[in-house]
Order: C-alpha cells, then sequence, then structure tokens
C-alpha cells in the first residue's frame, strides 16, 4: 500500500517553538535563507495537500457508500432467511384479514371525508401491498381481501378526492374481489340523490355476491327505490342488518334463501318483509315512545316463527303508561333484552304484553349507554311466568345490573324448578347479601328452590360472609353428586372495583382447597371493567 504523502516541509515542534520566540523579538533573524525556502516552497506543498485530502475524500466516500451496500446486503440476506418468507400466502392472508380497521363500519360523529376516501381505497392493504414484491401481489390477487367495503355517501362532499375518484375506488374493490362474496357497509341518504343512485346502482349490480350486509338509510323511499334490482338475487346473502325508517314496506330481502340472521335499527314504520322461517337469530334497536302499538319493537316477534334467539335493545324513557302494548306470544327459545329504562313500569307492561310458551334462556339487563340501573319489576315477572309456563322449560336466566330485592328475587327463582344456569351482577345500593345467598343453599329438612342449579355465575360487590358463599357452594355441589355421582356445579365468583371490601387471604385459601371437592368447579377473581 502507497505510504501516505509528508512534506519534507513540515515543522518539528522543536522549529515551531523556535519561531515563536523569535516572532515575540520583533527583529530579522540573522539567516533567512532557511525562511525564504519554506516560504517559496510551501505553496506547491500546500497544494499536494489537497490533493490528497481530495482523493482521500473520495476514498472515504466510496469506503462509506461500500460499507452502506454491504449492510443493507446483509440485511437482504437475513430477510430472506426470515421465517416471515416461510409464511404460505394462505397464512398471509388471514393476517392482513386481521389489518381491517376496527372502525371499518362505524359509523361515528368524528369520521372525516379523508376516513372515507381511505375506506374506499382501502388504505390499510395499500400500506401492506407497498411492503415488498411479494406482499404487493398477495393483496392484488387475492379477492377476499377486497371484497370487505364501506361507503358513507354523507362524508363525500368533505373528501379530498372528488366523487367520480371515490367511485372509481369502488369499482376497482368490487373488480379485485372478483366473485368472492361480499361484505357491505353502505349509508346512504336521500339528500344526495346523485351519490345514492350511483353508489347503489354499482353495487346491487353486485347483489348476488352479497354474504353480509349493513344498510343504514334515512326514511325517505328513495334509496329503497334502487335497491329493488336486488330482488330475487340474494342467494348468499347470510347476514342483513338494516337501519331505516322507511314509510313503505320492502320486499327485496324477501327471497334470500340462505339469510338466517337479522338485525334492524331504527323507528318502526313498516315491517320489512323477510323469509321468517328460515331466520335463526334476530335483534331490534329501538325504541317504545308513541308511535302506535302498530308499530312496537315487539312485533317482530309475530312473524319470527323460527328464530331461536332474539334480542331486544329497547329505548323506553319516552314511555308513556298510556299507550298500550299489543299481546304477543311467541314460540322463541332465547331472548335477551337489553333496556334503557328506569321506570319499572314500562318494564312491567312489557312482560304483561308477552307470553313465550318455549322460552329456555332469558337475559335481561339495563342499557348502559342510556341509564343505569335497570328497576327489576317481580310481579310482573312472575305473571309472565305463570302465563308462559316457565317452570317447565326455562333452563337458564341472567339478571344483570338491576334493582331488585333479594325477597324478590328469590320469590322469582321459586316459580323455576328447571333452571340450570344462574347469573346474576349486583347493583350497589341493592346488593347480594347473606340473604339471598341463604336462600340458595340446599339445607337438610328443607326444599331447595332451583333444584336443578349448577351453574351460578354472580358479579358481586361482596356484601355477603365469605363462609355462607362458601356453603352455598357445598351445599349446592353435595346436592347433585348425591343425584348424580357425574354431575357438577360450577361457581363463579367475580367482585365489582365498587367492592366495599377485598377478597381476605382466608377466604381464597378455602376456595383453593375445595377445588379438589368432587363435583365442584370454582372461579373467582376481579371482574373485568
Amino acid at each position: 500500500m502507497k505510504s501516505p504523502f509528508t512534506s519534507s516541509l513540515l515543522p518539528t515542534p522543536d522549529h515551531i517553538m523556535r519561531i515563536r520566540a523569535h516572532n515575540r523579538l520583533s527583529t530579522l533573524p540573522t539567516d533567512t535563507s532557511g525562511l525564504r525556502h519554506t516560504i517559496s516552497a510551501a505553496p506547491a506543498e500546500l497544494a499536494q495537500y489537497d490533493a490528497e485530502i481530495v482523493k482521500l475524500t473520495n476514498e472515504l466516500s466510496r469506503l462509506s457508500q461500500e460499507r452502506r451496500t454491504l449492510a443493507s446486503y446483509a440485511d437482504a440476506c437475513r430477510s430472506a432467511l426470515s421465517p416471515v418468507h416461510r409464511l404460505p400466502n394462505e397464512l398471509l392472508v388471514e393476517i392482513f384479514g386481521l389489518c381491517f380497521p376496527e372502525d371499518l363500519f362505524q359509523l361515528q360523529p368524528t369520521t372525516t371525508g379523508k376516513d372515507e376516501l381511505d375506506r374506499i381505497s382501502h388504505r390499510y392493504l395499500l400500506d401492506l401491498a407497498h411492503t415488498c414484491c411479494r406482499w404487493y401481489h398477495v393483496v392484488e390477487q387475492t379477492p377476499e381481501l377486497w371484497a370487505v367495503i364501506s361507503v358513507d355517501t354523507a362524508l363525500w362532499d368533505e373528501s379530498p378526492a372528488p366523487a367520480d375518484v371515490l367511485l372509481a375506488w369502488l369499482e376497482i374493490a368490487l373488480h379485485r374481489g372478483q366473485g368472492f362474496p361480499l361484505v357491505l357497509g353502505i349509508s346512504v341518504t336521500s339528500d344526495r340523490p346523485a351519490y345514492t343512485e350511483a353508489v347503489l346502482r354499482l353495487l346491487c349490480g353486485h347483489s348476488n355476491r352479497w354474504l353480509w350486509v349493513a344498510l343504514c338509510s334515512d326514511d325517505e323511499p328513495e334509496p329503497s327505490r334502487y335497491l329493488a334490482s336486488v330482488k330475487g338475487k340474494l342467494n348468499q346473502l347470510v347476514t342483513l342488518a338494516l337501519e331505516s325508517s322507511w314509510n313503505v314496506v320492502v320486499d327485496f330481502f324477501q327471497d334470500a334463501p340462505s339469510l338466517q340472521d337479522f338485525t334492524f335499527s331504527g323507528n318502526i314504520k313498516c315491517l320489512p318483509k323477510l323469509p321468517w322461517h328460515q331466520i335463526q337469530t334476530s335483534t331490534v334497536v329501538g325504541n317504545y315512545g308513541g308511535h302506535g302499538p302498530s308499530y312496537s319493537p315487539l312485533s317482530f316477534l309475530l312473524h319470527a316463527i323460527n328464530v331461536e334467539t332474539f334480542t331486544f335493545r329497547l329505548d323506553l324513557r319516552d314511555y308513556s303508561a298510556d299507550t298500550p302494548w299489543n299481546q304477543i306470544s311467541s314460540t322463541v327459545e332465547d331472548i335477551h333484552f337489553v333496556l334503557g329504562s328506569q321506570n319499572s313500569r314500562a318494564v312491567g307492561q312489557m312482560f304483561d304484553s308477552l307470553t313465550l310458551p318455549c322460552l329456555t334462556i332469558f337475559k335481561i339487563s339495563p342499557w348502559i349507554k342510556l341509564c343505569a340501573p335497570l328497576h327489576w319489576p317481580s310481579d310482573e315477572f312472575l305473571s309472565l311466568a305463570e302465563r308462559s309456563g316457565f317452570g317447565t322449560h326455562l333452563i337458564s336466566f341472567n339478571i344483570l345490573h338491576a334493582i331488585v330485592a333479594e325477597l324478590d328475587l328469590l320469590r322469582c327463582l321459586a316459580v323455576l324448578p328447571q333452571l340450570e344456569h344462574l347469573a346474576i351482577q349486583d347493583f350497589p345500593s341493592h346488593s347480594m347479601t347473606d340473604v339471598f345467598l341463604k336462600g340458595l343453599t340446599c339445607s337438610a329438612g328443607r326444599i331447595s328452590i332451583v333444584p336443578k342449579l349448577c351453574f351460578l355465575d354472580l358479579v358481586s360487590t361482596l356484601q355477603f360472609t365469605d363462609a355462607v358463599y362458601i356453603e352455598l357452594m357445598i351445599s349446592r355441589a353435595g346436592r347433585l353428586q348425591s343425584e348424580d355421582r357425574n354431575a357438577t356445579f360450577t361457581g363463579i365468583l367475580r367482585w365489582l372495583p365498587m367492592a366495599i371490601r377485598a377478597m381476605p387471604n382466608e377466604a381464597v385459601e378455602r376456595l383453593e382447597e375445595l377445588k379438589s371437592t368432587p363435583g365442584l368447579v370454582l372461579e373467582w377473581g376481579p371482574a373485568l371493567a
């Protein structure tokens, strides 16, 4: 390797000290030949230094670039051996499918026009596609990734892209989805007829692919007119969610041979025609505030002849006692009421309007977003139980976050001898105490209520004594074991954040010991917030 350049004129430390000392004397040196030689020869030597610096700078740049290239290549080699490259495309598709935005189908006041553009263009997929060539091809060539589409025309005027661009992205998604079944979230309004017509015509042209559809529309009949073309083409539709207040009867969903799950939200002005004989689960979200008995949300029960599970999320805050409820009898087997009401009269009159002769599962809880807690109408429930024959077929009962006196709840349970599963969540001012737990405890010489109970889930503020709870667990397991050696009693205890005390170590240790008791399964811990 060539030795680095060093000038012969380069002074030693001794030369530097002597010239500095002489300069302090302010007199001319006696011998100036050496100094004059340095002055005359220095420019050429300095130019040589400059040339060497340029060469070394270029060399440093070369070395830096080569180092970056080698480092990048080494990273690429490591990436080539990364386990992610051994993942089959099928698994990558599953992973990419988990990247859908959680709020893809949620209509929020904070959603912007930019959000709408990102949803229609499938921005989350485009970001994945830019990772590498393989991911690009997986994203581009996987129809099911593009078959999830959300549209809200109310945001189109705010979008940074014009309507024709949004429609173009919508067409691209439909094209890339090929013939794959579609999952659609559609929100349209009659005050933007051009957007509504363009979107619905485009999507309805692929109605033979509809698998899961959530459709939100206002109460004007105009949007429903564009949907008429889907009639008779919904062979793949399994799940339908309608949020609308249409004042016309729509029948274009009536011929959907695969439809099994139906949800309705809004003020019920006209019931849509549906293939109720094949629907298995249904949810109704609405209110009861003076539309007239013909439009009670419970009216859906009259049509749901084969529905196994029905959920009613009802806002009863505007309920008037002067507005009667239609008398309704239904063969539904599983019903869940989520009620927004602090008026036990409203809930009671709703119970009075019902007869449920086939019910096996009954759940009731407050609509926390609207109001809490729920005021439990014990007398009306007892009448409903007698009228419906709950004593012969009700096996599961959940009452959550309700205000109910313990003795009243025990009265209600006493008419349910077939009950096997019971779930209760306390309300702090009306919590379950020893009175309730002792009422459920089996003891010699006393007829026990709910004798078939094998599952108790209690979410509590712990306003009972631990010994009474433990005795309840032991007595229930012993009763079941006395009748069937293979029977098991499950007790789940969870305490709320506002519990009046902590579970002491002694009680926890005792519960741990009881885990080995034959026929007894125990779980405990804090309730999820």
